[in-house]
């Protein structure tokens, strides 16, 4: 769960704008066909729209190849909006570094729904978090999910509404003392995923994951 905004909308949208263009330039550049490919795993689906299926697109970039993404995607980043590197960053850069590669993402319409779900909850009512505003907790939540799925996860953001500032920040996962986020974005044993933007009382927007593993 990411809800800090340090730079006002308009900023981030001009940063996006301008990192948008000099690493998508930069990526196809070097990234394979073949991995862009795999990566857009969510592009036929019906049920998702543009921006959610770049969440998957980006999620999937930095599973494929972690140090390539670091490269393309995660230095020009954190240089064009001058970051500092502090340990959130500097601890990124080093996870990436040593990360392992692991499966794309496959987009599942069970995960999407609880995603939408959670994400139009928190929206409406202006809270945070995996409890939903009647006080049900996450595993209540996601009881149904685990008769299909091994293990079941979630990230949620707040504040952004473009995919790759919402990628970014799970990643560099500012305030969470296990990265948490961070680690279910990279986590091999998850496999499928949904994702959900929705507007939000308090933050404009928020945007959830839910993330499974195996299928029982």
């Amino acid at each position: 769960m990411r809800y800090t905004k340090k730079f006002p909308s308009s900023f981030f949208f001009a940063v996006f704008m301008l990192l948008s263009g000099l690493a998508n330039a930069q990526a196809s550049l070097t990234w394979d066909k073949a991995t862009l490919e795999k990566a857009n795993s969510a592009k036929d689906v019906t049920y998702m729209n543009a921006e959610e299926k770049r969440v998957v697109f980006y999620t999937n970039l930095v599973r494929l190849n972690p140090q390539l993404f670091l490269k393309t995607y995660v230095i020009p980043y954190v240089d064009s909006a001058k970051m500092r590197h502090d340990k959130y960053v500097t601890s990124l850069i080093k996870d990436l570094e040593k990360a392992k590669a692991s499966d794309a993402f496959a987009p599942m319409n069970d995960l999407y729904g609880e995603a939408k779900n959670h994400a139009g909850d928190m929206g409406k009512s202006g809270n945070i978090g995996h409890n939903t505003s009647k006080g049900e907790n996450f595993q209540k939540r996601i009881v149904t999910l685990k008769k299909t799925y091994t293990v079941v996860f979630e990230n949620c953001q707040y504040g952004y509404d473009k995919a790759l500032d919402v990628v970014m920040d799970l990643l560099i996962d500012e305030g969470i003392t296990d990265y948490g986020h961070r680690k279910a974005l990279l986590n091999s044993s998850l496999q499928y995923v949904g994702v959900s933007f929705q507007k939000h009382k308090k933050f404009k927007w928020n945007c959830v994951m839910v993330m499974g593993g195996e299928k029982i």
